[in-house]
C-alpha cells in the first residue's frame, strides 16, 4: 500500500529515534502550554495597568476639580475680608464663618486625594 514520507521514516525509525521523537514532542506542547500561560498573565497585567491608569486619572481630575474650588473659595473669603476692611464695616461673622467651614472641607478632601494619588503613583514607579 501507498505510504507517505513521514509514515515510511517512523516506520524505519529506531525505539530510541521515536522516543526522543516524543520526547521532543512532549517537551514543544510544554512550552507551548508555558508560553500561552505567560501570554494570559501578559494580558490580565495589561488590563490591570489599563484600569489603575484609568484610576490614576480620574483621582487626578477629582483632585483638580478640588483644588480649583477651594482656590475659588480661598478668593471668596479673601475678596469679603477686603470688602469689610474697605468699607470699615464690622465683618460678616457668620459669612465667613461659612466660608471657613467650606475651605476646610475643601482642603480636607484635598489632602485625602493627595495622600491616594501619592500611594498609586509608587505603585506606578
Amino acid at each position: 500500500p501507498y505510504q507517505t514520507q513521514s509514515q515510511t521514516t517512523q516506520s524505519t525509525m529506531s525505539p530510541a529515534a521515536i522516543s526522543q521523537s516524543e520526547h521532543v514532542a512532549i517537551e514543544n506542547a510544554q512550552l507551548k502550554a508555558t508560553v500561552r500561560k505567560y501570554e494570559e498573565e501578559i494580558a490580565a497585567l495589561n488590563d490591570r495597568l489599563v484600569k489603575t491608569e484609568g484610576d490614576l486619572e480620574a483621582l487626578s481630575q477629582a483632585y483638580t476639580s478640588l483644588d480649583e474650588h477651594a482656590t475659588t473659595l480661598q478668593r471668596q473669603l479673601d475678596n469679603h475680608c477686603k470688602k469689610a476692611s474697605d468699607t470699615g464695616d464690622g465683618l460678616d461673622d457668620d459669612a465667613i464663618e461659612d466660608l471657613l467651614v467650606c475651605l476646610g472641607q475643601e482642603e480636607e478632601k484635598n489632602a485625602a486625594l493627595e495622600a491616594e494619588l501619592r500611594a498609586l503613583r509608587l505603585l506606578h514607579s
